[in-house]
């Protein structure tokens, strides 16, 4: 099983009906942050 962080990030904010700005600001990241680690994008 090959399951991405991304895209379990992405099911579980759209199934609550939790937009990417109201998640960065519960756990206190930017909706940047949520936007990149969706699309799986990393800057290390």
């Amino acid at each position: 099983m090959n399951v991405k962080i991304g895209a379990i990030i992405k099911r579980l904010r759209t199934e609550n009906h939790i937009t990417q700005d109201a998640l960065a600001t519960a756990i206190g990241v930017t909706p940047q942050a949520i936007s990149r680690w969706e699309a799986e994008i990393s800057h290390s």
